[in-house]
C-alpha cells in the first residue's frame, strides 16, 4: 500500500476517529487528473518512516513496464526496532494501462498473526474511478499551485474513503521549492468523522518527487521523508 495506507493501518484508525466540524472546501480551479501513467517505468523512490518521532523503517516504491502497462510495487521494510513490536509488513501493487487508467490493485498487510488481502478492480469506463493509494499518489503529483483536485474515492486495505483536497500552495522545504497539498480522508461508513489528515510536499520541478508526507490519525503522527528519488531518462511531460 502507499504511505497513506501504511499510516492509516499502523495507527489503528478505525478505533480512533478524528472529529472535525467540516470537510476541506475549495473554490480554486479543479485540477485535471493526468491521463498518462502517473509513474514512469524505471522510476523508484524511498522514504524514511517515523511514527511518533521514532524511525520504524523504510518505504520503497518501484515502477516497471509490463508490456504496454506500468506496474507500481510498494513495500514497507520495518527496521530492527520496529520488529520488536511484533510482525508487521505491508505491500501493494497497482497496474496502469497506457492511458494512465488504474486497471487493478492489490494490498497485503500482516499485523502479528492477522493477515489481510484486498483487491481493487477499477471500474473502467465509469465516471467514478476507485483509486488505490498508489494511483491517488500518482494523481496528486501533478496538481499545480493554486489548484485543487476534486473529491476522489480511494480504497485502502478493503475500506473505501472519500478524499477531499485543499488548494495546493507554494512553500519552501529545506532548500527546495515545493507544492504543499493537504487532504482529508473520511470513510463511507462514518462520513461525519475525519479518519486521517494528510499533507504532502511535492518538489516543484519536472521530477514531481514527493519530498515528505505528514499523516495524522487521532493521536498518532506518521512522517515520511524522501531518502532518494530516481527517474528514468525521460522526464515527466
Amino acid at each position: 500500500m502507499g504511505i497513506m495506507g501504511l499510516g492509516i493501518v499502523a495507527s489503528g484508525c478505525r478505533e480512533q476517529p478524528l472529529v472535525m466540524s467540516a470537510p476541506l472546501l475549495s473554490t480554486a480551479p479543479i485540477a485535471p487528473i493526468k491521463q498518462k501513467p502517473p509513474f514512469r517505468p524505471g522510476e523508484s523512490q524511498a522514504w524514511s518512516v517515523r511514527i511518533r518521532g521514532v524511525t520504524v523503517g523504510r518505504f520503497e516504491l518501484v515502477a516497471a513496464a509490463d508490456g504496454s502497462a506500468v506496474v507500481v510495487d510498494a513495500r514497507f521494510h520495518p527496521n530492527r526496532f520496529a520488529r520488536k513490536w511484533g510482525r508487521f509488513s505491508a505491500l501493494a501493487s497497482s497496474r496502469f494501462d497506457p492511458s494512465g487508467q488504474l486497471v487493478e490493485a492489490a494490498e497485503d498487510v500482516m499485523m502479528g498473526k492477522i493477515k489481510q488481502h484486498s483487491e481493487n478492480h477499477s471500474r473502467q469506463g465509469t465516471r467514478s474511478q476507485i483509486h488505490s493509494p498508489l494511483s491517488l499518489l500518482g494523481a496528486v503529483r501533478h496538481v499545480a499551485i493554486g489548484q485543487a483536485l476534486r473529491s476522489l474515492e480511494v480504497e485502502i486495505a478493503g475500506t473505501r474513503y472519500q478524499a477531499t483536497f485543499a488548494v495546493a500552495i507554494a512553500e519552501r522545504l529545506e532548500s527546495k521549492s515545493v507544492r504543499r497539498l493537504d487532504l482529508e480522508l473520511r470513510s463511507f461508513e462514518a462520513p461525519e468523522h475525519v479518519t486521517a489528515q494528510i499533507s504532502l510536499w511535492i518538489v516543484n520541478d519536472s521530477s514531481a518527487s514527493v519530498a515528505r508526507f505528514d499523516i495524522r490519525v487521532a493521536s498518532t503522527r506518521v512522517i515520511a521523508t524522501s531518502i532518494y528519488h530516481q527517474l528514468p531518462a525521460v522526464a515527466f511531460p
